[in-house]
């Protein structure tokens, strides 16, 4: 088996133990949810993508209510079973293994969904047309989206970005916000720490641990695993694209940023959904935006 064939491997066991799956921290979590004002003090909460349950955890700490985590990967509910056993809240978290584009829950069931870092797998659009059904009323629906910050994108960027066509900016996401029929509540970008706490460090101090018969881990980059450096600020590096670190830094930190976002349904007076055509601001990881 050669490195490029060990790729589906090399990636779960280099994802697995991690605090979490992608940039995130507990304290924008709590920035985003201390931004819902009118949540039932026990609200139902759906988490979209949960991952290892970092979020999912503070959510639960956060909040009386009860978490639904949903996710394709059944090791990764196994760990949140085990954090939540160990915080003494498992009783309120219940795991599904599950597809976001088909999940088996009933319209107005909850009165929260949470993503972090997954909605792109579906497309800001699709995830905010289809989840809509499954909120009750005065429901919020928050989550993270990568965003660029330019129009004038360099192209070994956008090559990195290739298998996420729908990637755009702050201001078109404002627009697909609107014409989905939400209002934005507020939004904010994710801080540097975000990405290296309990993402990029936790993961680049696994690498040298890893052997996967003879796959040597510095090769992870070789076959397009992302990588990070100590110094400096992030760096994604696939091969070919970035061949310059220093310019890597640049254009990471000078062209795009994930984004958190908390919206709220548009309704009429009588409980009706209506959909808004104009602006509505909002800002987030890759298949498509349509």
């Amino acid at each position: 088996m050669n490195d490029a064939e060990a790729l589906p491997e090399i990636f779960w066991e280099i994802h697995s133990k991690l605090p979490r799956e992608g940039p995130g921290e507990d304290a924008s979590t709590r920035k985003a949810f201390s931004m819902l004002a009118d949540l039932p003090n026990a609200p139902c909460i759906l988490d979209v993508g949960c991952g290892p349950g970092m979020q999912t955890l503070e959510l639960a700490r956060v909040t009386d209510g009860s978490i639904t985590a949903l996710d394709t990967h059944q090791p990764f509910l196994d760990e949140l079973t085990t954090r939540a056993k160990k915080a003494g809240i498992r009783e309120r978290i219940t795991t599904v293994r599950g597809s976001m584009f088909a999940m088996p829950f009933l319209a107005e069931s909850f009165d929260l969904i949470w993503s972090e870092g997954a909605i792109y797998f579906m497309g800001l659009r699709k995830a905010r047309t289809r989840w809509k059904p499954l909120l009750r009323a005065r429901g919020y629906i928050v989550g993270t989206e990568p965003c660029w910050l330019k129009s004038d994108i360099p192209d070994e960027l956008r090559a990195f970005w290739r298998e996420y066509p729908g990637m755009t900016t702050v201001e078109n996401c404002m627009q697909i916000i609107g014409k989905a029929g939400y209002r934005e509540v507020g939004h904010f970008t994710l801080p540097e720490a975000a990405w290296w706490d309990d993402y990029y460090r936790p993961m680049e101090r696994r690498l040298p641990t890893l052997r996967f018969n003879g796959f040597r881990p510095h090769a992870a980059i070789e076959v397009g695993l992302p990588f990070s450096f100590e110094s400096g600020l992030l760096l994604e590096v696939f091969p070919g694209l970035f061949p310059n670190p220093c310019r890597a830094v640049i254009i990471i930190e000078t062209y795009y940023k994930y984004v958190f976002t908390v919206l709220k349904p548009i309704r009429r007076s009588d409980g009706v959904e209506f959909f808004a055509f104009g602006a509505v601001s909002l800002p987030y990881l890759t298949p498509a935006l349509v």
